[in-house]
């Protein structure tokens, strides 16, 4: 019974699906079997039993530190399922484990100080209750959680990977959660004690869910998370130990000895509350096993998890984040619904901001949302809010001066690419100088703008689209400066570089066009708009060209293209 409510149980799919958690499942297996073998040694007193058995403890050390809860529940153990065992023995046999956990504690704090670890620094967006104020308040949410890991464990939905900021209410002891927490807790502790020179297994049961679930009550250690389905892994053999029991005890009240599973329950079909205990175990067992196999099928990936999870901790930030970035990811990387993702991407994002307005890497990726969304007054806003929180981020200045010039504040924009210019990762960075020589050219410092231009061509790599890209700012550059000879040079390359790019055609027919050869020109402006007919620029290039070359059928079919895009005719 024990084992089969232990199996289907909903709240360990966390454990068992993420990836994660396989440190929990080790420590869990590697604690039991060194229980097991520590028995065997006490049935035998077979010396390599003991040796075994404080080797696997080691081994669940090693795995996590979650196993230190065994050394109470070792001694306890033996108390109640070795009953010829004297307070003395069992202290005595307890020892090596005491002796193993003190080895695994040098050797952590060894390998942490040899590898320069730091702790990390936890806050309320990881722990809730570290938001909380007072010891009321403190308490009381501490209670909170408490008893939401018992209404989990008898009924387990709904269930969610999250217990991050904003997922646990911040609760006083006077409220009714707390005070119903701290009576169930405090009754079964009284039940426990009430049974304890019985040796129940009911008490054994109790005693070890509440040792096993102290470790994460943040009344003894502070944890990094407030709670977590995971964290009730190994309290829930205890559980499961006590309630397995409960039922036994209904169907069997005078425990009489029968190893044959089919004659236990077979035995019950004529006592109506043994039997009434079996169909109450059968539908406990079937709901839990249906809704461990549903909610495995949440664990598919990260984005079903989320979109699953998120009805249930909609004011998480980690959960917004979560989305935000995997939609905003898919405007890249999927092929369709792009507006919609980008759409999706903003809405998690914004919220995700509220809840964790001190994260700079978030304002970064959400002013980079904006930016693309073309809310550039927004993203300006957003990058300056990242900058703020972390200074020291050059892409995040590199990000706002590529607003700035959206923007047309050049001004500002000169400046920070300046600055960073300096620093010698970006010195001969092809997105910075580019960035650079842009400004100078649309504020029209032609002359400061081709050196930059010509660092950028020199440092492209082997991106063929980004070698035409700069080929075609050089290009335009030229024209504006009144050089077309050079301007055809960078275009003709461009185009070799990248034939179906229709800025650098369009830029070839405006050389063309200003040392009027229009023949030659209109080939390169009919290329343009075959290859994007919304170039708006290209369009109109042709019909003006057409209209000088007297061709006025081309011209009425290009101007009326050109007046669609202009939103001059529907």
């Amino acid at each position: 019974l024990i084992t089969v409510l232990f199996l289907v149980h909903p709240l360990h799919s966390e454990v068992v699906s993420n990836l994660k958690s396989r440190d929990e499942l080790l420590c869990l297996m590697f604690s039991i079997m060194a229980t097991f073998h520590l028995i065997r040694f006490v049935d035998t007193q077979k010396t390599w039993q003991m040796g075994l058995a404080v080797f696997l403890y080691f081994l669940a050390l090693l795995s996590k530190e979650t196993p230190v809860v065994f050394i109470p529940i070792i001694p306890l153990t033996l108390y109640f399922f070795r009953k010829e065992l004297s307070i003395g023995k069992i202290i005595y046999y307890t020892m090596p484990f005491i002796g193993a956990l003190l080895v695994f504690v040098l050797v952590r704090y060894k390998v942490f100080d040899w590898a320069g670890g730091k702790a990390f620094q936890h806050t309320h967006l990881q722990n809730p209750i570290l938001a909380a104020q007072g010891f009321s308040q403190i308490a009381g949410t501490k209670f909170w959680v408490l008893g939401k890991y018992i209404q989990l464990l008898f009924f387990p939905h709904p269930l969610t990977f999250t217990y991050f900021y904003n997922g646990i209410p911040l609760t006083k002891l006077t409220d009714w959660q707390s005070l119903l927490s701290i009576a169930f807790h405090v009754g079964i502790g009284l039940l426990a004690l009430k049974q304890f020179k019985e040796r129940t297994v009911l008490s054994y049961g109790i005693f070890f869910y509440l040792i096993a679930i102290a470790l994460f009550s943040n009344f003894f250690v502070k944890i990094g998370d407030a709670m977590g389905e995971r964290l009730a892994f190994t309290p829930s053999l205890g559980f499961c130990v006590a309630i397995g029991f409960l039922f036994y005890k209904v169907i069997n009240p005078k425990e009489e000895e029968d190893e044959d599973a089919f004659l236990f329950f077979k035995m019950s079909l004529g006592k109506p509350v043994a039997l009434a205990a079996v169909v109450l175990f059968s539908a406990v067992t079937v709901a839990y096993a249906w809704k461990t196999h549903t909610r495995n099928m949440a664990w598919h990936d990260n984005t079903t998890l989320c979109l699953t999870d998120y009805p249930t901790s909609p004011e998480s930030y980690i959960l917004n984040r979560q989305l935000g970035l995997t939609y905003f990811s898919y405007v890249d990387t999927v092929a369709t619904n792009k507006e919609e993702n980008l759409k999706q991407a903003l809405f998690y994002f914004t919220k995700a901001v509220a809840l964790d307005p001190s994260n700079p890497a978030l304002w970064l990726k959400y002013g980079e949302a904006q930016q693309r969304n073309n809310e550039f007054t927004s993203a300006q806003f957003s990058l300056q809010q990242s900058i703020q929180r972390d200074p020291t981020n050059p892409q995040t200045k590199l990000k706002l001066a590529e607003i700035h010039r959206r923007l047309g504040n050049f001004a500002q924009a000169i400046p920070l690419l300046r600055e960073l210019h300096q620093n010698p990762q970006f010195t001969k960075s092809y997105y910075l100088n580019r960035e650079l020589a842009l400004n100078y050219y649309f504020s029209k410092q032609y002359a400061q703008a081709v050196p930059y231009f010509q660092i950028a061509y020199e440092n492209v790599g082997t991106n063929m689209v980004d070698k035409a890209v700069i080929c075609s700012d050089m290009g335009a550059l030229y024209v504006n400066s009144g050089d077309f000879q050079n301007a055809y040079k960078y275009f003709l390359e461009a185009i070799q570089l990248h034939p179906i790019y229709d800025v650098p055609h369009n830029g070839a027919g405006v050389v063309l066009y200003n040392t009027r050869n229009l023949q030659q020109a209109i080939t390169f402006f009919e290329k343009a708009v075959q290859l994007n007919p919304n170039n708006m620029e290209a369009v109109g290039n042709a019909a003006n060209t057409h209209q000088q070359l007297g061709n006025q059928a081309k011209y009425q079919e290009y101007m009326a293209l050109y007046q669609k895009l202009t939103g001059q005719v529907k």
